[in-house]
């Protein structure tokens, strides 16, 4: 009974095992880990310039179950191939060599020395872990990590960079035109309940900084808590309800500053005391109609009926009418003859001079409202 080509005993499969040659891969079957390889320098003439199909390579690692971990071959690959009773395996790869001699290509500029270990791809982006602990990932020049084991330190280099977690997201992208914003968003829970969002950089045309927390994925648009700095640094503070603000605080870089309320605003100090002071310019306060001014030197303080420095002008020329036309009161005596100015008028006429002397005071402290 002669052997067929299926079994070990055939002569075609004797004289080939254990030997070895060297192919060129010329296609690839990454589902199924083949690929088909045309030889050349055997150590059998009966395998020089084979074309042989369904050819496996070696895996570093690899399972029943489909567990891996290999490199995917590409077309055109110069391996090293052996033969075990006729069945043919890739045991490993050659690099290719430049017509000046070395290995060309790929990532082969990257700077090695001995014991150092390296992953790398025609792209020329690569994973090299180094003899002295440095560990690099490159995708190119703008986009690498660094480990450095001697001062435990992680460098990250990158043009753009997002990060999604449950929690929320980090983003810091560019843009065409060279401009960045950096964008955070914080979730109180996978419902967003209630959200924070952070964005630095070029938030819009006007703004360099946006801090906002409210309901849903777009805080802001039910407006609770937003804080913004613009380009020429002024920060503004809005608090509200259903997209209303109903407290506002803007604070300029020229030292002025804006508070609008809707509702009460308190300023309470349990064992200090409060103060409010204006040193070139006037203190003014309102409420329900009651007017305060408080400015250079003068008071107005009122309200729709009238100004309360004025008032008091007013009364005090009443009485120094009245005083005056006492000075110079007669009286018709039990005899039918006019009384002599009465004794007294000297207390009339200090008083008309006391209350002009206030008169005066108050005309210089007015300050109208």
């Amino acid at each position: 009974m002669v052997d067929t080509i299926y079994e070990n005993s055939h002569p075609s499969r004797r004289s080939t095992d254990g030997t070895f040659c060297f192919g060129y891969v010329k296609s690839v079957d990454v589902t199924n880990r083949v690929c088909t390889v045309k030889t050349f320098f055997a150590t059998s003439d009966a395998l020089n310039d084979k074309h042989i199909k369904n050819c496996r390579w070696l895996s570093a690692d690899a399972g029943p179950d489909g567990d891996d971990m290999t490199s995917i071959p590409r077309s055109d690959t110069l391996a090293l191939v052996f033969f075990v009773l006729g069945e043919p395996f890739i045991f490993g790869f050659f690099r290719a060599q430049s017509k000046k001699g070395g290995a060309s290509g790929g990532a082969a500029k990257v700077p090695l020395t001995e014991g150092d270990k390296i992953i790398a791809t025609r792209a020329g982006n690569y994973i090299t872990v180094k003899a002295n602990g440095l560990i690099q990932i490159q995708g190119k020049e703008t986009l690498r990590m660094l480990f450095l084991p001697n001062k435990s330190e992680w460098l990250t280099l990158c043009r753009n960079l997002e990060t999604k977690t449950d929690g929320g997201f980090v983003s810091w992208r560019s843009d065409d035109a060279l401009n960045t914003l950096h964008r955070a968003v914080y979730r109180k829970d996978l419902a967003q309940s209630i959200v924070i969002l952070e964005e630095k950089g070029n938030v819009s045309p006007k703004l360099i900084y946006r801090k906002a927390i409210g309901p849903g994925i777009t805080p802001g648009a039910a407006l609770s808590y937003e804080t913004t700095i613009g380009l020429d640094g002024t920060v503004t503070t809005n608090v509200g309800l259903l997209g209303q603000v109903l407290h506002s605080t803007v604070v300029k870089p020229d030292g002025s500053s804006t508070v609008t309320a809707t509702g009460n605003v308190s300023v309470t100090s349990s064992l200090g005391n409060v103060t409010a002071k204006a040193t070139l310019g006037s203190c003014s306060m309102e409420g329900s109609g009651g007017k305060l001014k408080l400015g250079k030197g003068k008071v107005g303080l009122g309200g729709p009926a009238g100004e309360l420095v004025d008032l008091t002008t007013q009364a005090l020329q009443l009485l120094i009418d009245t005083c005056t036309n006492m000075l110079k009161e007669t009286h018709v005596g039990n005899l039918g003859y006019p009384t002599s100015p009465p004794t007294n008028s000297a207390d009339y006429a200090k008083t008309v001079a006391d209350a002009t002397l206030l008169k005066t005071k108050l005309k210089l402290l007015a300050g109208g409202i």
